[in-house]
C-alpha cells in the first residue's frame, strides 16, 4: 500500500490544524496560570465517507484539544462592621466610620 503524505492530505488541512493545535498547546504548557503537571492532549480524527459506488470518499478532518485550565487565585479578605450604622462589609468599601 502506498503511504499518504500527511502535509498534504485533505488539502494539507491535516496540517495546518495539527499545527495550530500544538502551538495551543505549547502557549498552555508556557502558561504559568495552569498546572505544569497536567496532562495536555490533542486528538485527530480523520472520517472517510464513502459514496455508493465506493470510488469516492468524503473526508473530514478535525482535531480536537484537552488543555490544562487556568488555575484559581485564593485570596484573603479583611470583613468588618461599620459600629454607627451596623452595615458590614469589606473595610475600605464601608462607609466612613469606626469599623470593628
Amino acid at each position: 500500500m502506498k503511504h499518504f503524505n500527511l502535509e498534504e492530505f485533505a488539502g494539507g488541512k491535516l496540517s495546518v490544524q495539527l499545527n495550530k493545535a500544538l502551538e495551543k498547546v505549547t502557549e498552555n504548557i508556557q502558561d504559568p496560570n495552569t498546572d505544569a503537571q497536567k496532562v495536555r492532549k490533542i486528538n485527530v480524527s480523520i472520517s472517510l465517507r464513502p459514496n455508493d459506488e465506493r470510488n469516492f470518499v468524503s473526508t473530514t478532518v478535525e482535531t480536537k484539544l484537552s488543555l490544562a485550565p487556568e488555575l484559581g487565585a485564593t485570596t484573603a479578605l479583611s470583613m468588618g462592621r461599620d459600629l454607627r450604622t451596623a452595615d458590614t462589609g469589606i473595610p475600605g468599601n464601608l462607609p466612613k466610620g469606626e469599623i470593628l
